[in-house]
């Protein structure tokens, strides 16, 4: 998640995944991010 590249292959992946396994939504249990990872979570998850 370091970069925006990687986020978004990343959510790419998990929307593929999503439609082939004909899923609602997604949720997320990342426990604990610190640090520098705090605000690249968020980035993520928006």
């Amino acid at each position: 998640m370091n970069d925006s590249e990687s986020r978004s292959k990343f959510i790419t992946s998990l929307i593929d995944l999503a439609k082939s396994q004909d899923l609602d939504g997604l949720d997320f249990d990342w426990e604990y991010p610190c640090g520098a990872y705090k605000s690249l979570f968020s980035q993520f998850i928006e």
